[in-house]
């Protein structure tokens, strides 16, 4: 349940990155900012728009709860402490999580207002033109066939440009306060937020099957000349064929010297390509038998031994030769951070678990469903890692999260000058009654 809590809050966190808020309408006010003689409200109509994304996001990442998914009422009605301590249903902590979240957005604009910023031209214009794209594509050119189809998430064609336009404010806000990419932010609040929000590990997976390499029609191992990336033949022992397509190629040679079915490839300065498996999203393996399983086992019972840092760097080391010397095998070595508020649908998710609960120096061994191992061992985050472009791919979302992370740090100073209209509130439909929102 936390790892779909995580989800909830990462889904309105994406939001809030393409979300923002409305000021002067007259739409029922759901929330009312303010301070220093200035006042700026936030219509209900955008409760309900952020509602129907929120659902649409659940719904498009398939997340389900006791085998229903948030297009189905039982998936609301589903009862939990979500957050740790009340007993509620999923609509009613959705519900307050997103009322939440509007509050953030008042504040940005609040803060956007008290910053002097603006948007140019050019901005406002491309904002326009991506309004008059939608019309033209989604309502046959109608504006009101278009505020039809808006009318389902609460809003219509000036309040949806609107709220595009907040959404532009909001990253222009960002990159006052922070800079691209946290360029100003300083170095202190980095390491704070490394420390704080990623995990670094060393770890070892082993795998109970071995790559295979790319064959020809024959079932033979083809060998390439890696410079030129051509297949390498062997002309030297091979009889010269010219194929049927006009291509020339080199065949083994019968004990008469004629050519064979048979390709002569050059094994020697030749080299083998791992093949892909047929959906092409993964290499093609196979699993291990015989000697090569025994082997494998004998690994598995030596590594879940371990229990030192000492003994973890030693079959470290070795696992790592292992594989740079053995082509085929498969495996992982790798020195890795982890984000702690991801949700990776995998094995990652339990390792995160178990580093959460370990000491810098322990070493911890598990097992997944495909019958891989891994050891690891937890380390302390290296001073300024997220710049290190070794962990490059670690570190994609960090300048990001950080942002968002002190920008809500930065909304939630302001939420003393917010009251909420609970007459306004208890109109509002529930997340059952709320359409998915897939497109605006």
């Amino acid at each position: 349940m936390k790892r779909f809590c995580s989800l909830l809050l990462a889904l309105l966190l994406l939001v809030l990155c393409c979300s923002a808020v409305s000021c002067g309408k007259k739409q029922n006010a759901l929330l009312t900012y303010q301070k220093d003689g200035k006042t700026l409200t936030f219509p209900s109509n955008y409760f309900e728009l952020l509602a129907s994304r929120a659902k649409g996001s659940l719904a498009a990442s398939g997340v389900t709860v006791g085998g229903y998914n948030a297009t189905e009422d039982a998936f609301w009605n589903y009862t939990d402490k979500f957050d740790g301590e009340t007993v509620e249903t999923l609509n009613e902590y959705e519900t307050k999580q997103i009322l939440e979240s509007c509050k953030y957005y008042l504040a940005a604009h609040a803060l956007f207002s008290e910053r002097g910023l603006t948007l140019s031209d050019a901005v406002t214009k491309e904002l326009e033109d991506t309004l008059a794209e939608l019309v033209e594509t989604d309502a046959d050119g109608s504006k009101a066939k278009f505020n039809g189809v808006l009318s389902a998430y609460g809003v219509n064609y000036d309040l949806l440009l609107e709220l595009y336009r907040m959404e532009e404010e909001i990253d222009a806000l960002k990159e006052s306060l922070y800079g691209k990419n946290a360029s100003l932010v300083g170095k202190a609040l980095k390491e704070e937020y490394l420390n704080e929000q990623y995990l670094h590990l060393y770890l070892v997976r082993i795998d109970p099957y071995t790559y295979l390499y790319e064959t020809d029609e024959n079932g033979d191992e083809i060998y390439y000349d890696a410079e030129n990336n051509k297949i390498a033949y062997d002309t030297v022992v091979g009889v010269r064929v010219v194929e049927d397509n006009g291509s020339v190629t080199y065949r083994l040679p019968d004990e008469n010297g004629n050519a064979t079915e048979r390709y002569a490839y050059d094994k020697e300065k030749g080299v083998r390509a791992i093949a892909l498996a047929e959906d092409g999203s993964s290499y093609a393996t196979a699993p291990l038998s015989g000697d090569a399983l025994d082997a494998f086992y004998d690994k598995v019972a030596e590594l879940s031994t371990i229990k030192t840092k000492a003994d973890f760097e030693m079959a470290y080391a070795e696992e790592s030769a292992y594989l740079q010397e053995n082509a085929k095998a498969s495996g992982y070595v790798g020195d890795l951070y982890l984000p702690t508020n991801a949700s990776y649908n995998s094995i990652l998710d339990e390792i995160v678990d178990s580093l959460l609960g370990m000491e810098v120096g322990e070493v911890a061994f598990l097992d997944d469903e495909s019958g891989n191992y891994y050891l690891f061992c937890k380390s302390a985050p290296e001073s300024g890692a997220y710049e290190n472009e070794q962990y490059a791919t670690w570190f994609s979302g960090f300048a990001a999260g950080l942002v968002n992370g002190l920008f809500e740090d930065a909304c939630r100073v302001l939420f003393p000058y917010i009251t909420v209209n609970e007459a306004v509130l208890q109109t509002l439909p529930s997340m059952k009654e709320i359409k998915p929102n897939y497109y605006y």
